[in-house]
Parts: structure tokens; sequence; C-alpha cells
């Protein structure tokens, strides 16, 4: 999924993502609990982001990143400040570039 089509997603879920509570849905329908975890994969996905490509944009250990998904694991405090700012969208920008340059790195003649 290219950045254009993860940033269309996103903007289009904003309405009808309710962050405080983690819930899915429009109101009108069913509501979906997500742990923190969850949510955690949830958004790395959206953003078309591994857990080798997370490592290496927060510094995160992969299986640290991959037992905070799974709840396994509480994340240490340092850590969630660095999810609450990417679940805030303060490293979109940092994102963007780093999935634009991969995707060049590789040659697939992906341009913005």
């Amino acid at each position: 999924m290219s950045v254009t089509n993860v940033l269309a997603e996103r903007e289009a879920m904003n309405d009808w993502i309710e962050y405080d509570n983690y819930v899915f849905g429009d109101g009108e329908e069913e509501f979906e609990e997500m742990s923190d975890g969850e949510w955690l994969r949830y958004n790395r996905e959206l953003h078309g982001l591994s857990l080798r490509d997370m490592q290496t944009l927060f510094a995160i250990d992969r299986s640290s990143l991959s037992k905070y998904e799974n709840d396994k694991k509480e994340p240490t405090p340092w850590h969630k400040m660095i999810f609450a700012d990417f679940l805030a969208g303060t490293f979109d920008e940092k994102i963007e570039d780093y999935v634009r340059e991969k995707h060049q790195s590789k040659g697939s003649g992906y341009a913005l």
C-alpha cells in the first residue's frame, strides 16, 4: 500500500475512530474494542510498516515490539511516550520519508 493510499485511508478513518476508548464503529453499529497492543499493530500496519521498520524508526527491539503488540509485555514509560506520539501522528512526516526512501532504494519506481 502506498503512502498516499495509507494517508487517504487514515483520513477517512478519522470520521469513525474514537481514540480515547480504542472503539471502532460509526455509533450505529456494534463496537469492537481493541487492546493497546492490537491498536499499536493496527496503526503500524496502517502505515505500511513492518516490525523491522519500527525498530529502525524508533530504536525499539523487534522482539519487544512483538510482545507489546501481543499484549505479552507492558511497554516501558519511554516506549509509551514514543507510541503516544506515533499514534498522534507526530512522526507521520518522518515515516512518509522513510517509506518513500525504502521503496526508492528497492527500485520499485515508487514516486510521489
